[in-house]
């Protein structure tokens, strides 16, 4: 399994072009960061990258809107307009990863990354462990 290295000195500012978005690749054994193409993106503040986060560590699971609120907002009363700020965060993901090509779809009122349209790397990891059969225990 290989890493895929920024082909830049920093975060491409820009959103991909629709008609040349390649291959995603999200990391986040280490600092949350996505690439396209092994161009690294900028991902925005802290609580977008946070809703991105939260949906690739329930990769092609639906996670409804309401829990995005309650994990951004844990230790204090969500916003009037919390909802409104989800979405935001979510169409502003989806522009950075690529427009309607993105991986992140609506689903059940909420939202869902779809691993097949990016590839992760602790799911990838998680695949190779598995694939493994099962570790011995070394003091077995």
């Amino acid at each position: 399994m290989r890493s895929i290295e920024s082909r830049t000195d920093g975060p491409r500012t820009g959103r991909p072009r629709l008609d040349s978005v390649g291959t995603v690749r999200i990391k986040v054994l280490g600092p949350l960061e996505v690439a396209v193409d092994g161009d690294r993106l900028a991902l925005g503040g802290p609580q977008q990258r946070m809703v991105l986060a939260i949906l690739v560590s329930r990769a092609d699971t639906p996670v409804p809107t309401d829990s995005l609120i309650n994990s951004l907002w844990r230790d204090e009363e969500p916003p009037n307009g919390a909802r409104k700020t989800v979405q935001v965060y979510v169409a502003n993901l989806r522009k950075v990863l690529g427009g309607e090509e993105a991986p992140i779809e609506s689903a059940a009122g909420g939202y869902v990354l779809r691993t097949g349209a990016a590839t992760v790397d602790a799911v990838d990891f998680e695949t190779a462990v598995s694939a493994t059969g099962a570790v011995s225990d070394p003091d077995a």
